[in-house]
């Protein structure tokens, strides 16, 4: 009998992994809490465990992994469980599933007990488009392998010579860096050289965390001499590394920021900060330093070539047909490309977002982002449709393609405007990154403001945009919490309350499609942003404000409360509870605040969102800053209040003059 080939199911699952698909079908219900059942057993001991990864068992492989990066690489400290690892199993459609392998972390003085989990998706052959054969040992135990470089260099060429869209712009921007790393005449040296004294027109871009001052860098007293040379030794490692990617691709000239920007000139910095967007879209690639903290950790990662196995087998559940079904790891984009060091960085994302093409050097792979595709050693022609989402295909800006795209893989009903919704995902993206100065916010993604501005046509105020100014207003931080918001509003001025940029922390925004046909409730008077500089004016704001008028109401907001037995937030307007959930821009820890509800639009008669107000210290009647968001809906408020609203903004003569500008009911100033 022949010896089971890379594609059998005896090389591919241990017999634990592999009997969650064989005998009788176990099913998760939908909506049923795992707790209110035993959830089968996994893997009974830590030693069951360990001689399935020894044995090749691609899931787990993929927990050890997991568990590996949530600080738990000694497994000893699982030894006293008295199961490692359980299992469920929910039907998603038709014949996928969803599959989640959970390891209860080691008890703990804490009562609460937490658990690893592994989320993957189960797909049939019918819906499943990516490759199934295992990954083979020549993938090579590095970054830099020979096979790595032979993906990396087909997915550079195949993209310039047969991606149309890639290619759309090619030749059209006569834009020239001010500087540039010319890599091409000597082997052990760089030198600075001005951009537009180029004999050829292709220039490589490098996206890098710093990680410290101790990296050379381009000063007003070093400028001639690293114009004469820079000797290659010099150079950090993730540099080093940069220049031979750029040689081997056949790129001649590389712009770095620390070497092509003067650091201790800020009018130098402000200039050419305002021009960053200009070039990275004009490059020809974006080399990223993905998997690195600084610029000495160099490009390229050690790697175990198990990590890019795929998983795939036949079922053979009892009274039910065999099918061929593949298992993917469902973070496998998020744990690569999102949660990666650099991209933890905030100037990074419109460097990869503008770049026309972008070369990850990931932790374990490379990975590949143009217009066309995203791709992955692991899924070398395209990601597979079922691992795309809102973190994948970020380079899609353009509102046509975007909406192409999103309807390949969910139900999208947008209005005309899809654009606001990129621009939505860019803000969500972009709000959890950090920055070294936090004045920074707007001017970091100052580029793509301008990219968005050119295909809106719209006017940009401090990171919302005029057009569809009322909905774009009640942008909330991501995750509620028990306090309202997770939030933190910053010290030092940057942009008015209205702005997601005047906190810290991932925000959202309504999009185009939940907010298709709103009923608007306010009215936008005027609106203005006054900009620092003269020359960027989408970067930095001294200040802003917007007048408009609406319906006010004086409102409450009770914080928890062990004493009363009340657990969670509560508002009320007019002293009537109104339910929801409440979006607050900072956690609310006083046990009573009064502030000011603004309905601002409602969608059908089943949701209304709305603005929480403060009126601001030393300033007249009817001048507000925002504290946060609320959405309300009729089943979660009392019917008595949900009446007096609904019949308060029907009637504008209902409207109370105490709480608007003197003289204008209903006109407020928020700043």
């Amino acid at each position: 009998m022949a010896a089971p080939g890379p594609d059998s199911e005896t090389d591919v699952l241990c017999p634990r992994c592999m009997s969650i698909f064989r005998g009788r079908q176990i099913l998760l219900s939908k909506g049923e809490p795992i707790s209110s059942w035993p959830p089968p057993t996994h893997h009974p001991s830590v030693g069951s465990f360990e001689g399935a990864v020894r044995s090749g068992c691609v899931i787990c492989h993929r927990i050890l992994l997991g568990l590996r990066e949530a600080g738990y690489g000694d497994l000893r400290v699982f030894d006293d469980e008295p199961v490692f690892s359980h299992w469920t199993l929910l039907r998603d459609r038709d014949d996928d599933f969803n599959l989640d392998i959970f390891v209860f972390y080691p008890k703990s003085d804490s009562t609460d007990r937490r658990w690893f989990t592994l989320y993957q998706s189960v797909i049939s052959s019918e819906r499943y488009d990516g490759p199934t054969k295992r990954i083979l040992a020549d993938y090579g135990t590095s970054t830099s392998s020979k096979a790595a470089w032979d993906r990396a260099a087909t997915w550079y060429h195949q993209c310039r010579n047969q991606h149309r869209p890639c290619n759309a712009n090619k030749g059209r921007s006569s834009f020239l860096p001010t500087r540039l790393l010319d890599v091409s005449s000597n082997e052990k040296q760089i030198r600075l050289v001005a951009g537009g004294k180029r004999v050829c027109r292709d220039y490589a871009t490098l996206s890098h965390r710093w990680g410290g001052s101790d990296i050379i860098c381009l000063r007003t007293d070093n400028m001639a001499k690293l114009q004469v040379g820079i000797d290659i030794d010099e150079l950090p490692q993730t540099f080093k590394d940069a220049v031979e990617v750029a040689r081997k691709l056949g790129v001649f000239y590389l712009w770095i920021d620390s070497l092509c920007i003067v650091q201790d000139d800020l009018t130098d910095w402000h200039t050419e900060s305002a021009l960053m967007g200009e070039v990275y879209s004009n490059g020809v690639l974006n080399i990223m330093a993905t998997a690195c903290k600084d610029s000495h950790q160099g490009l390229y990662r050690d790697r175990d070539p198990r990590e890019l196995h795929h998983c795939s087998f036949k079922s053979s559940w009892t009274g039910i047909e065999e099918k061929r079904l593949t298992v993917l790891s469902n973070n496998v984009w998020k744990n690569l490309i999102k949660q990666a060091p650099l991209n933890e960085r905030g100037w990074v994302l419109q460097e990869r977002i503008l770049a026309p093409r972008t070369l990850h050097f990931a932790e374990n792979q490379l990975a590949w982002e143009c217009h066309t595709m995203d791709a992955c050693e692991m899924y070398p022609d395209r990601l597979p449709r079922a691992l795309e989402n809102l973190l994948s295909r970020v380079k899609l800006i353009d509102a046509d393609a975007y909406r192409q795209w999103l309807t390949t893989w969910r139900k999208y009903d947008p209005a005309n405007h899809v654009g606001y919704d990129v621009w939505g995902r860019i803000i969500r993206l972009y709000g959890g990154t950090q920055l070294t100065k936090e004045a920074d916010r707007l001017v970091a993604i100052s580029g793509l403001a301008k990219r968005m501005r050119s295909i809106l046509d719209d006017e940009y105020l401090a990171g919302l945009w005029a057009r569809h100014l009322p909905y774009q207003l009640v942008w909330h931080t991501a995750s509620p919490g028990r306090d309202g918001g997770k939030g933190r509003r910053v010290e030092t001025y940057r942009a008015p309350s209205w702005s997601w940029a005047s906190i810290e922390g991932e925000v959202g925004m309504p999009m185009v499609e939940r907010a298709a046909n709103p009923g608007i409730l306010i009215e936008i008077e005027e609106a203005k942003v006054t900009p620092l500089s003269s020359i960027d004016d989408t970067a930095e704001v001294i200040d802003g404000y917007i007048r408009l008028k609406g319906h006010l109401f004086k409102a409450e907001i009770l914080g928890r409360d062990a004493d009363l037995q009340r657990f969670s937030l509560r508002f009320l307007v007019d002293g009537m509870v109104v339910g929801g959930v409440i979006h607050s821009d900072e956690p609310v820890t006083a046990k009573h605040t009064s502030v000011v509800y603004l309905p601002v639009y409602k969608t059908g008669k089943h949701f209304l969102y709305s603005l929480i107000l403060r009126p601001v210290e030393g300033r007249p009647q009817g001048w507000y800053s925002r504290i946060g968001v609320m959405s309300a809906w009729p089943d979660a408020t009392d019917d008595e209040a949900w009446t007096y609203i609904s019949k308060q903004l029907e009637d504008p003569t209902l409207r109370d003059k105490s709480l608007g500008l003197e003289g204008c009911i209903g006109t407020i100033i928020l700043v």
